[in-house]
């Protein structure tokens, strides 16, 4: 025969306190045992205490709200070890479902994974604040008024039974709650429900009616501080979350937030002591972990210690998608270019959450720097498939299929991203330079200016116009394209060397000199500046001066013969420039009528040889 039990844990997330401390007083007060965690119970006890008192009674209440299970996947998290321990331990689990909770949701299902995806087969019940007496009599009566068998009690004993029994007093001494403080509660799990589906507006006000109705909870300001932060409320959510931290100073999601909303403010060094913060109050949970590592790669440098972040976040966390994708991130990074390893990673992130639309887009860019062209494009188009409106998907696929030369295509998926993204700058920029290329000058001249108009401090598309302003033969606007993208981006070295080009085709070499050795202060390894300065001080009659000529050689690429003969052309040595100049012609990509205007050569080219070498001028 089984017995009836009136032993009862009850286990809830911080934010269902009310709730939680509500079953607990009306169970005490019918003459039930239970225990909850009213006040924090130290690191160090923790673990025993929560898990020995499971152990010690017949009952297991769950709360379950829609904001309830969103950590659940993580391994580590404390209200997963909970329904575990009861389902392994057989313990009667009673699912107390609070408004808005939905076993069928999608956020609900994703948390359900592993034992806990038995759960929506227990047979719960709802409760709502309206119907609180009735609901609790209903518990009583129904689903803790039952005949138990085969469930073993272990007595609690030592350290446990001191700290049970201390929770218990402190829970015992503290006043009501009222109706008043459940309904703030539905209002939050409500605004909780808006914000997953986006509508912040709603979440907006569903937050800020349950701070209204109850304004000491942390939970609500935390909430409310993520909504503000979505919506670009950046001082409003600032102070949300501090309003948080100062209700309860060991809310560490409160820090984490806070952390992400300063880096989003370019605030990096605060956002990172929020970060090691929250990893203070929490060093098990991973989520802090992943998004210092992240803030350690991409905004403050810090490779070493951010790799050995994002890995630890991943030992917190096997199964966290996010730390893998950022793992990925930053193994790609062009000052690690570990590809194979970053490849690793974005598919163990795409293992764990197949629908991860941002790891496939990364994965195909980092197929195409492992040059596997054909794997790339699969991947851009799977995170297409998996979020249609994916405007950097498309972005990405556009320049791998114009590196292919598939023109057409690559133009339709520029022209889909810049659909999907009309403020895309980057997607104009290089539509701009695709059909620049295909010689449809007047499109590409709008797709420049379209570029500048949607971001008008975009150096880049300055100098990119300049380039079609060149081709177009309107010299004057090229030159004044080229001085903005340098006025804008004093370190753009492309820009310094387009100007220079078309300032020395049109002879107006006495200007030059500052820009070489400008360009030379941003990449002191490139030969081509020696070698112009070299080239514009002989023209000039200045003379040359052996170091330019020895940086030229130094820095120049034994196989790059075309700019071999030219400096070899510079210093008189016309025989060996010849010998330089046919090599080049055999070489890919030589350009006869380039050679025909380039100021380097201008020493050779009357002689009759360099006609028989580039062969006759086009006129």
């Amino acid at each position: 025969m089984g017995r009836v039990e009136k032993t009862v844990f009850i286990s809830y997330r911080r934010a269902n306190f009310p709730w939680a401390y509500c079953i607990y007083q009306d169970l005490t007060h019918h003459g039930f045992d239970v225990f909850f965690d009213y006040q924090s119970i130290d690191s160090g006890n923790f673990e025993s205490v929560i898990l020995d008192n499971i152990r010690a009674r017949a009952h297991f209440i769950l709360i379950l709200a829609p904001s309830a299970l969103e950590r659940c996947n993580e391994p580590v998290d404390w209200l997963r070890r909970e329904i575990e321990t009861a389902i392994d331990e057989g313990r009667n689990i009673i699912p107390i479902m609070l408004e808005s909770f939905d076993f069928g949701s999608p956020l609900v299902k994703k948390s359900l994974t592993g034992k806990l995806a038995s759960l929506s087969s227990y047979n719960g019940m709802s409760l709502i604040a309206e119907y609180m007496e009735a609901g609790l009599e209903k518990l009583r009566s129904r689903y803790l008024n039952v005949a138990l068998e085969d469930i073993y009690i272990r007595p609690l004993a030592g350290n446990a039974k001191e700290i049970t029994e201390t929770q218990q007093a402190a829970a015992n001494e503290a006043p009501l709650i009222d109706k008043v403080q459940l309904t703030a509660q539905e209002w939050f799990e409500r605004g909780y429900v808006f914000q997953q589906n986006k509508n912040f507006d709603e979440a907006l006000r569903y937050y800020a009616e349950s701070i209204r109705l109850q304004p000491n909870v942390s939970e609500s300001y935390n909430n409310l501080g993520i909504v503000l932060s979505e919506i670009k409320r950046y001082d409003e959510a600032d102070a949300a979350y501090r309003k948080a931290i100062e209700l309860y100073p060991a809310d560490f999601t409160a820090y984490s937030n806070l952390g992400n909303l300063l880096v989003r403010l370019k605030r990096y060094e605060v956002a990172e002591a929020a970060f090691r913060k929250a990893i203070e109050l929490d060093p098990t949970n991973s989520t802090p972990y992943s998004n210092l590592g992240l803030l350690l790669h991409e905004n403050l440098g810090q490779y070493d210690e951010a790799e050995a972040t994002l890995l630890k976040a991943i030992a917190l966390n096997p199964s966290d998608a996010d730390a893998y994708y950022n793992l990925g991130n930053l193994l790609r990074d062009e000052n690690l270019k570990r590809y194979e390893e970053a490849e690793a990673a974005y598919r163990q992130a795409i293992n764990l959450n197949s629908a991860y639309a941002t790891a496939y887009n990364n994965l195909g860019s980092v197929l195409v720097d492992l040059k596997r062209d054909e794997e790339a494009e699969a991947a851009y188009g799977k995170a297409i498939e998996l979020n249609p409106a994916f405007d950097t998907a498309y972005y990405n696929l556009g320049i791998l299929l114009e590196s292919l030369n598939r023109y057409d295509e690559a133009e339709a998926a520029f022209r889909r991203a810049i659909e999907f993204n009309p403020a895309y700058v980057k997607a104009y920029n290089n539509l701009g330079h695709l059909l620049n290329n295909l010689n449809r000058y007047e499109e590409a001249e709008a797709a420049f200016r379209k570029a500048i108009e949607l971001d008008p401090s975009n150096a880049i598309a300055y100098n990119n116009l300049g380039g079609l302003l060149v081709d177009l033969k309107r010299d004057g606007e090229a030159q004044a394209a080229f001085r903005k993208a340098i006025e804008l981006d004093p370190m753009l070295y492309a820009a310094y060397y387009n100007l220079v080009l078309l300032l020395r085709l049109n002879n107006q070499v006495e200007e030059i000199v500052p820009f070489l050795k400008k360009m030379i202060e941003i990449e002191p390894g490139d030969f081509d500046s020696y070698l112009e300065i070299a080239s514009i001080n002989k023209q000039t009659g200045k003379g040359i001066s052996d170091d330019d000529i020895d940086k030229a050689r130094q820095y120049m690429p034994e196989d790059n013969w075309y700019n071999r003969a030219c400096l070899e052309s510079v210093c008189d040595n016309f025989d060996l420039a010849f010998e330089y100049l046919q090599t080049a012609t055999r070489q890919e990509g030589f350009n006869p009528e380039w050679a025909w205007n380039d100021p380097d050569l201008q020493w050779i080219r009357d002689d009759p040889r360099f006609a028989q070498i580039v062969g006759p001028k086009l006129e």
